[in-house]
């Protein structure tokens, strides 16, 4: 992209200046009316052209060239060529591009500079971001890891937990059920808590991430902000992992800080960018050598004719009712023969392929004063187990605009709308999967759900006898009649202005909202196992806590929720380069507040095809039971707020690059915690040795590159 700068100045007095004597000139300053001052400060201004690319000769579009006095820019065109007019007082240019490594060159008498710039392939990690500050890796003082877009670009995941796994050290990432969509646990150095919250602190561009419960059993997949932002939209993701590191945060970074850092767009040409991945999952395998439907018949016979038990298999129940006089034994047979013709997989009928896909687009680029960049995303995933899906789509935007040369405004929106389906079972379907008969079928000949007469939901209790006590269960019907649905919807708007004055000394203001909705429904239709077992007229029952099947009449359960967060924060630093000595002092204020609203309703009866709800008939509880029914199931709400101000201050003091001393405090207030520890002083100091830049090390940096202390 071309940038055309228009330059006026009394240029033309150049000529005329240089080529008069002193007595001339003073003549021409009486005809012109200036002064000797005036003739002066006329600047000469001299133009420069060439080319800029990269080391293996690419033409580099877009790249800046500036001015280093004067801080006048350009950029170069389509072909890497650019054209500069400088003060002949100018004595070095500075060439920069996103990648590159930024190279300073003296101008000297030169009018044609030509620049080759080499990639930096860790100039990321040379740079930390803390979320409040950037500094130099060199600089700073804890543990702390990055991982950089390419690297996480080359791990082609879906999600950022997904990226994180393996990638560093005293990171652990834990997948608590395998969901489609699902963001795993993320742990930093253990878990620092048995009861409490085992969460760390998410920054998304320098400001936290909202946190906190939304609704009441609602499916924490869906809550999870993390899985808010696909991995292609992200720049770096540091992990601060010790109290030195972290400790700016205060006590929320008990459990470690995870910065997120998403792209922006770069002065130069508009880019469109397309990313696409799709996957397969497939379904589990049972490499145990279990018995078929004819091996499994006979074991059980074998069982019958040597014990004769009450309760077993099919062929125990069909030889005991023979044994009694219920049925023949011609009739037994000829069913026990019928079973084994059938040989069901289970694990085939319940598990499938799973298809995953996701998709982004983006958009990016700018000027010198203005970048922007727009990414659009979409995912859709299946799971394994049957009628499991997800799907998820959002809009993310960044723009950043120069004002002036000093005054920079950010506006960031973030967008995510998600929905969850997932069939429920009190089965675990697994294990169901693994050890129903095989002599089951999972449908009659009729189309119609078969029973499961035989499956038993065992436990670790060697005391534990009881069967279901339900004649229709069938594990498809529960799983595609008893439904989890869940919809999720978040806006995340960020505005911040940066103000450089009095050289050393930057502003930095930033505000951010947070909201989110979700809305969940738990359907079980009537007649299934799930409605039957958790009726809410169960707890009255005199027939051992179950009611009779005509009281089988479904149920649906309703959760709703919205949070509202944000947070402000205002904060100054100065930086300073006194020769071998840098100083770095931050100070900051912050407030925030999060208001949280829920409600929920409870029908015990729910026909589901004409989504018709209502109550059912206690006229077969007695008086002396109604107290035993809890109204409170029927629905309810519930509404939270807490509020927080913070003081922060930072101070880092550097010298040669060798020796580093960094202190940070925060005091907190929080209305959660009461007045008596408002405001309790939370500090770390540091210290760090950076060996590798001592001169007595010079001769062994070709075998040792890196030798830190740190305290």
């Amino acid at each position: 992209m071309k940038e055309n700068f228009l330059l006026l100045s009394i240029v033309f007095f150049a000529g005329s200046l240089f080529a008069s004597p002193t007595n001339g000139l003073h003549e021409e300053s009486r005809k012109s009316n200036l002064t000797s001052d005036q003739i002066a400060s006329v600047k000469i201004l001299k133009k420069i052209t060439g080319s800029i690319s990269a080391g293996d000769g690419t033409p580099l579009p877009g790249a800046s060239v500036t001015a280093r006095t004067s801080g006048k820019a350009v950029v170069s065109d389509e072909k890497g060529h650019y054209s500069i007019e400088v003060d002949d007082k100018e004595s070095v240019l500075v060439f920069s591009f996103s990648g590159m490594r930024t190279q300073e060159v003296t101008i000297k008498n030169r009018s044609i500079i030509n620049v080759e710039l080499q990639l930096v392939a860790h100039q990321l990690t040379d740079v930390i971001i803390t979320g409040m500050q950037r500094r130099e890796k060199n600089k700073m003082i804890g543990s702390i890891s990055t991982v950089t877009a390419q690297e996480i670009e080359n791990a082609g995941v879906t999600t950022i937990d997904k990226a994180l796994k393996g990638k560093m050290a005293g990171v652990y990432v834990r997948s608590n059920s395998g969901r489609p969509g699902e963001v795993g646990e993320i742990i930093i150095h253990g878990i620092n808590t048995m009861t409490g919250n085992k969460e760390p602190l998410y920054v998304l561009d320098g400001m936290p991430m909202q946190s906190g419960e939304v609704s009441g059993g609602v499916n924490s997949l869906l809550t999870n902000g993390l899985g808010n932002i696909p991995p292609d939209d992200i720049e770096s993701i540091s992990i601060l992992k010790d109290a030195t590191a972290a400790s700016i945060y205060g006590a929320r970074a008990a459990n470690g800080v995870i910065i997120i850092t998403t792209k922006q767009g770069v002065a130069g040409k508009d880019y469109v960018s397309y990313t696409g991945k799709a996957g397969i999952t497939f379904r589990p395998e049972n490499k145990f050598s279990f018995m078929n439907s004819a091996e499994k018949l006979e074991f059980e016979r074998g069982i019958y004719e040597d014990y004769h038990p009450v309760y077993g298999g099919r062929v125990n129940q069909l030889l005991y009712q023979a044994d009694n006089g219920v049925i023949t034994h011609a009739n037994a047979e000829a069913q026990i023969a019928e079973l084994g013709k059938t040989n069901t997989d289970w694990i085939k009928e319940l598990y499938r392929p799973a298809m995953t896909q996701s998709h982004n687009i983006s958009l990016s680029g700018g000027n010198l004063k203005t970048q922007y960049n727009v990414s659009l995303n979409y995912q859709n995933s299946e799971g394994t187990l049957i009628g499991n899906k997800y799907q998820m789509g959002g809009l993310n935007m960044k723009l950043s605009r120069y004002i002036t040369d000093k005054f920079l405004v950010r506006v960031n929106l973030y967008s995510t709308l998600k929905s969850n389906e997932e069939g429920q079972s009190l089965l675990d379907p697994f294990r169901y999967a693994v050890f129903a008969n095989p002599y089951e079928r999972p449908y009659n000949e009729d189309g119609s759900y078969a029973s499961d007469l035989t499956y038993r939901n065992l436990n670790n209790d060697i005391t534990y006898t009881s069967d279901l006590n339900y004649k229709q269960f069938n594990i498809l019907r529960e799983l595609r009649e008893n439904t989890l649905k869940s919809f999720y919807g978040n806006v995340r708007g960020q505005f911040g202005v940066e103000y450089s004055f009095l050289r050393n000394f930057r502003y930095n203001g930033t505000a951010v909202v947070d909201y989110t909705s979700i809305h969940n429904q738990d359907e079980s239709r009537e007649g299934t196992y799930r409605s039957w077992a958790l009726n809410w007229l169960n707890a009255a029952s005199t027939q051992s806590g179950m009611i009779k099947p005509e009281f089988n009449q479904g149920f649906l359960r309703e959760d709703m929720g919205r949070t509202m967060n944000y947070t402000v924060r205002n904060s100054i630093e100065y930086n300073q380069n006194l020769g071998k000595s840098f100083v770095q002092i931050f100070g900051a204020n912050e407030i925030g507040g999060r208001t949280n609203n829920q409600f929920n309703h409870f029908n015990p009866v729910y026909l589901q095809d004409y989504r018709v709800t209502g109550y059912p008939s206690w006229n077969f509880i007695t008086a002396d039971r109604y107290n035993k029914l809890d109204l409170s199931r029927f629905g309810g709400t519930k509404f939270a707020e807490d509020r927080s101000v913070s003081f922060i201050g930072s101070g880092v003091y550097s010298y040669d690059n060798r020796y580093v001393f960094n202190a940070n405090i925060r005091t907190d207030g929080v209305d959660i915690i009461g007045t008596q520890n408002q405001f309790a002083p939370l500090w770390s100091a540091g210290l760090r040795w950076n060996a590798h830049n001592e001169t007595f090390m010079k001769p062994y940096s070709d075998v040792l590159s890196r030798l830190v202390f740190s305290a």
